[in-house]
């Protein structure tokens, strides 16, 4: 298993109802956050500073 590390030293971010659409509007907007789906429709977006 590998090793988590964080985001950076100050992230901010988002839940939101969604699910692999969240990852391709995010993508289409051009954004490198990281998108982690944590349960069935709901997604978190976290973004660096």
């Amino acid at each position: 298993m590998a090793k988590s590390q964080p985001i950076s030293d100050s992230a901010y971010g988002a839940v939101v109802w969604g699910d692999d659409e969240v990852t391709q509007k995010v993508r289409a907007a051009g954004s490198d956050a990281d998108v982690h789906h944590v349960a069935p429709f709901i997604t978190a977006i976290f973004c660096k500073q």
